[in-house]
């Protein structure tokens, strides 16, 4: 029965489109369209006022209790199964905003405009997509997820909760922000993963930096161009940092580096999208002597065409424009050579792999954005690492290049603690044996290089005793590319329901 939350025509045909896919095993058009419901709905990061409206009317709609907080983290409480009242709090945990990034050379105001969702083939699997701009499959589907299981009517279970927190993609600022009594689980539950036939159970710690390095700017006769490095890969910056996928702001640095003419200077260099997204395009602006633009031109598409051979297996396409250059005073050659030495020192890079888990990273420190102003230009990016002592030593080296660069050394921003594996988790050997039950194969079980809610859940919120992580496929997330296996979402439905249901029986 639909639930007529859908209002686009593409959300509605791509609901009819799945409802017809076989690709579809234990197809949920509960789940879907509440998906695709909240594609519809606009929620970047900061901006939660329709998406806590679209889960409010939600939980009223079905007679459900809601509750907000002051961080626009969202609570409904689903009550117990008749004689399943003393099972303990059981917590669905996603976050409901989305990293927007759009496709270079296509615009999108994902503050207000809807998403427009398509299904394609890919790799020998339909998938689910947007048009030009990233999904928000992370995390909407564990939202849809939550949601859809509230309105069972089947299932047995005990006392649970939804769980969505706001702004995770910024640093995990809603569950940062939670507060003693909001929510009672004691299982959590958390639908924020994105590799089908796996159990997360550990994650990376880890933390935001602002660089302000000063510069000073003055007249200087020359010919201004722009130039735009763009159409790289991109990806997010702990789950891709170790494929060796090209980052545009410090390639765009290394070019300037190495083509800039004596004299010229550097206008403006900006671009990125999100401290937890590889750079896909940035826009540089220099000024050129007189009679030196044609020579570095030359010199500019030579070096990007030996670029493109370097990268050519992780981001084949990568192309370079000539663009409108920046109205802005160029910086004085001091500055000019401060900052390229600067840019082309931050790190974009693995600093170690874990001793314990094969093929892991344990550390890592990635550079995403730049913006150019009239005294300084802003650099953004963030450390991982499930090592406190590790984050520590990166921090170290990272006030030690700015101290050598008379840069003031940054604050350790939205910081938020790892999550250690537990061997001994009652949720993990529950989950491992519902797996097998409900897919026919065994899980996974790993960790994860990059930030999950469940060590701030565990470490913030009392009642929480005991977490896993899991969810359907979702591939290139932060990125235009993201895209959701359409034949993994009703398994993972399925997965969850049995997961609560066989808690509900042993701890009734």
């Amino acid at each position: 029965m639909s639930l007529n939350l859908l209002t686009t025509d593409a959300a509605k045909n791509v609901l009819k489109q799945l409802s017809e896919l076989k690709e579809s095993k234990d197809y949920n058009q509960t789940v879907w369209e509440i998906f695709l419901g909240l594609v519809e709905t606009p929620r970047p990061s900061y901006h939660h006022t329709a998406v806590v409206e679209f889960c409010k009317k939600f939980a009223a709609d079905h007679k459900l209790e809601c509750r907000v907080d002051e961080a626009d983290n969202v609570c409904i409480t689903i009550p117990a199964t008749p004689g399943y009242e003393n099972v303990p709090v059981i917590g669905l945990q996603g976050h409901s905003d989305i990293v927007g990034v759009a496709e270079s050379g296509f615009t999108h105001n994902f503050k207000t405009d809807p998403l427009v969702p398509r299904i394609h083939d890919m790799e020998g699997e339909k998938w689910v997509s947007a048009t030009n701009t990233s999904l928000g499959a992370d995390n909407g589907i564990a939202v849809a997820a939550g949601l859809a299981i509230a309105l069972e009517k089947d299932l047995k279970h005990g006392p649970l909760e939804l769980l969505i927190t706001s702004d995770e993609e910024v640093g995990l600022l809603g569950a940062a922000a939670l507060k003693d009594g909001f929510i009672k689980s004691v299982f959590v539950l958390n639908l924020d993963s994105e590799e089908e036939l796996a159990i997360c159970v550990g994650c990376a710690g880890g933390f935001v930096n602002h660089f302000h390095l000063p510069i000073t700017r003055e007249a200087h006769k020359g010919e201004l161009v722009g130039m735009k490095l763009w159409n790289l890969t991109g990806g997010h910056t702990g789950v891709d940092i170790p494929l060796g996928r090209g980052n545009a702001l410090l390639l765009s640095a290394r070019i300037l580096k190495a083509c800039l003419p004596e004299g010229g200077r550097v206008v403006a260099v900006n671009g990125g999208q999100a401290h937890n997204a590889v750079p896909r395009e940035i826009v540089s602006t220099v000024s050129l002597p007189a009679g030196t633009k044609a020579e570095f031109v030359k010199k500019v598409e030579a070096l990007v065409d030996v670029i493109r051979e370097e990268f050519r297996k992780t981001d084949p396409e990568i192309k370079l424009d000539w663009v409108d250059a920046e109205k802005m005073t160029p910086m004085s050659a001091e500055s000019t050579a401060k900052f390229l030495n600067f840019a082309l020192q931050l790190p974009f890079r693995v600093y170690r792999m874990s001793q314990a888990v094969d093929d892991l990273v344990q550390t890592s420190y990635a550079i995403t954005i730049s913006e150019s102003k009239e005294t300084e230009v802003v650099f953004t990016g963030s450390a991982r690492s499930d090592s406190k002592d590790q984050l520590d030593a990166v921090y170290n080296e990272l006030c030690g290049l700015c101290a050598l660069a008379g840069v003031a050394a940054p604050e350790r921003e939205d910081e938020y603690p790892g999550w250690p594996a537990n061997a001994d988790s009652y949720l993990l050997k529950v989950a491992e044996k519902k797996h097998v039950d409900v897919v026919g194969k065994k899980a996974a079980v790993y960790a994860i290089h990059a930030g999950l809610e469940c060590g701030l859940l565990l470490s913030n919120c009392p009642c929480v005793r005991d977490a896993v992580s899991i969810g359907p496929e979702i591939r290139s997330p932060h990125s235009p590319s993201e895209r959701l296996m359409i034949r993994t979402v009703g398994p993972f439905y399925e997965f969850v329901k049995a997961t609560i249901e066989t808690i509900a029986e042993e701890k009734k």
